[in-house]
C-alpha cells in the first residue's frame, strides 16, 4: 500500500443503505490486502454493525450498546498470526436518524504473504446475540510479474477533491468508505472501487492495457479497455459503476492488466451483489414471497387499511394514488398495501423491511408530537415535512422574539447539500404552519416573517 499505517480503527456513520449477511444480522465483514514490503501484504479489515439490531441499554438515564469484536488469523498449520479484541462501549439515542445508520470500521495490520484461515466474531455484550464471519484468504506477493495488482476494495462513496487528509479513510489522496456486505441497489446504485497497480519493471509507453469486466453468470455483460502508462512505481486507481440497469443477482467485478497481445499478465476479482426491484427479476434474491395474508396487512379491516395508506401518501407516486382509490374491496387494499411496501424494502436480505421499520418511527414520532384530538399528527405540516425526509437534524424554538410570534427553524444537514424548514403559529393556537423551506419543491417565501410579525 502507497501510505502505510500499520493499524487503524475508526467508527463514523456511514449514510448509505447497507446489509448485513451474518448471523442474527448485525455485522457485515470484508477485507482487501494491498503492497507493504517484499514480504508482507497491507491487509485491511472492513466491518459494519447495525446498531438497532443491538440491545441497546439504559444506565442513570443515558442509553448504551455495546459490543465487542475478535479478529482470529491462523496459518495453514493452524498457527495463530493475529489475535484482536476489541470493546465498542457508545452512548446512543435511539429517536434519531443517526441510530439508523450503520457504523463502519477499519483495522489494517501487516501480515505475511501466505493462505490463512480469519474468523470474526462479534458479540452483542448486552444479549445473548453474536455474529460470525469466517473465510480464507490468500496474501499473494505483487512482485510475481512486470505489473501487478492489489485486491479490489468496494465503497459506498469515494471522495476525490477537498479531501480531508486527517480522516482516517484518507488514503493515497482519496476518502474512501468501504461497503463491507458488497451490495447495492436501485436505492443505492452508485459501485465505488478501488485498487493499486505496482509496476516492477521498466516499460513501453502504452505497452499494457487495463481491462475492466463485469460478469454475470459466467457471461460478461460489460467489458471496458483502456491504455495503462505507468509512471510511478505504485498507483492507485478509482472509479465508480451505476448499477441501476443490472438485474438483481451475484456480479463479479474484475480487472485483468494486458500486454500488447491482450494477453492477462495479473488479475484481481471482486464479488458484489445487486437487489433491483424496478428491473423484472429473472433471479429469486430473496424468500419474501407475496403472500399478504400472513404480513401486517392480512388482518386490517377497511377503515385501517385507508388509515395506514393516508399516512404513506406522501411517499406514493400518483400513478399508485389513482391506484388505491379505485381499490373497491379489502382483500385489494391489503395487496395494494403489502405491494406498496415491499418494493420499497432497501433490504430484502433481511427478514425485517427497514424502510416501512423507518417510516413507521417516523408515524409515531409525529403522532407523538404533533397530533392532537383535532387533527392527527401525519396531517400537520411538521408531520408531513418528519415522514418524507426523516426528523431534522436539528430544531431551533424561537418563542420570545419581540414582535413575532413562536416559529421554529428545522434543519437538514444530508439533503441538497443543507436545506431548512421555518414553521410559525400564524394562528396563535399552537399549531406550526410551513412559512418557508429552502428545500427545492417545497413551499418558498422569502418574506415568510410577515405572516407572524405582531402588529400593534
Amino acid at each position: 500500500m502507497i501510505k502505510k499505517q500499520i493499524l487503524t480503527l475508526c467508527f463514523i456513520l456511514c449514510f448509505s443503505t447497507i446489509a448485513n449477511t451474518q448471523t442474527n444480522n448485525f455485522l457485515s465483514f470484508d477485507f482487501a490486502s494491498f503492497r507493504y514490503d517484499e514480504e508482507k501484504s497491507f491487509l485491511e479489515f472492513y466491518y459494519a454493525i447495525k446498531q438497532p439490531k443491538l440491545k441497546v441499554k439504559t444506565n442513570d438515564s443515558t442509553s448504551y450498546i455495546s459490543l465487542t469484536l475478535n479478529i482470529n488469523l491462523t496459518d495453514e498449520k493452524n498457527k495463530e498470526i493475529l489475535n484482536k479484541k476489541f470493546n465498542l462501549n457508545s452512548n446512543v439515542d435511539t429517536t434519531t436518524k443517526d441510530f439508523y445508520q450503520d457504523l463502519v470500521g477499519v483495522l489494517a495490520y501487516a501480515v505475511p504473504f501466505g493462505s490463512y484461515n480469519l474468523t470474526v466474531t462479534a458479540k452483542d455484550n448486552n444479549s445473548s446475540n453474536f455474529s460470525t464471519f469466517s473465510d480464507t484468504l490468500i496474501l499473494k506477493s505483487t512482485n510475481t510479474a512486470k505489473i501487478n495488482i492489489s485486491d479490489i476494495e468496494l465503497a459506498s462513496k469515494i471522495i476525490k477533491e477537498d479531501v480531508n487528509q486527517n480522516s482516517l479513510y484518507y488514503k493515497n489522496g482519496l476518502e474512501i468508505t468501504p461497503n463491507p456486505n458488497n451490495i447495492y441497489s436501485h436505492n443505492f446504485p452508485i459501485l465505488y472501487y478501488y485498487f493499486e497497480l505496482y509496476k516492477n519493471e521498466e516499460l513501453n509507453n502504452n505497452s499494457c492495457k487495463l481491462q475492466k469486466n463485469i460478469t454475470k453468470d459466467k457471461i460478461v455483460i460489460e467489458s471496458k479497455i483502456e491504455n495503462l502508462n505507468l509512471i510511478q512505481p505504485s498507483v492507485s486507481k478509482a472509479g465508480l459503476l451505476n448499477v441501476s440497469k443490472y438485474q438483481s443477482g451475484k456480479y463479479l467485478l474484475t480487472i485483468n492488466i494486458l500486454d500488447s497481445l491482450e494477453n492477462v499478465i495479473d488479475s484481481s476479482t471482486k464479488e458484489f451483489y445487486i437487489y433491483n426491484n424496478r428491473i423484472n427479476n429473472q433471479i429469486a434474491v430473496n424468500s419474501k414471497a407475496d403472500n399478504y395474508i400472513k404480513s401486517e396487512f392480512g388482518v386490517l379491516n377497511v377503515e385501517e387499511c385507508d388509515y395506514q395508506f393516508k399516512v404513506a401518501k406522501y411517499i406514493a407516486t400518483q400513478e399508485e394514488l389513482n391506484q388505491y382509490e379505485a381499490l373497491k374491496n379489502i382483500e385489494a387494499k391489503r395487496r395494494f398495501l403489502f405491494n406498496f411496501w415491499n418494493k420499497r424494502d432497501s433490504d430484502p436480505t433481511t427478514p425485517e423491511n427497514e424502510f416501512r421499520e423507518e417510516y413507521k418511527r417516523r408515524e409515531n414520532y409525529v403522532t407523538k408530537n404533533f397530533g392532537h384530538r383535532h387533527k392527527p399528527g401525519y396531517k400537520t405540516d411538521r408531520g408531513r415535512v418528519v415522514l418524507l425526509y426523516g426528523i431534522p437534524d436539528r430544531i431551533e424554538t424561537r418563542t420570545n422574539e419581540s414582535n413575532m410570534k413562536a416559529y421554529e427553524v428545522w434543519s437538514y444537514n444530508a439533503i441538497e447539500g443543507g436545506v431548512y424548514f421555518i414553521f410559525g403559529d400564524t394562528m396563535g393556537i399552537s399549531e406550526l404552519e410551513l412559512l418557508h423551506s429552502t428545500k427545492r419543491g417545497e413551499y418558498f417565501d422569502p418574506n415568510w416573517e410577515n405572516r407572524i410579525r405582531i402588529i400593534d
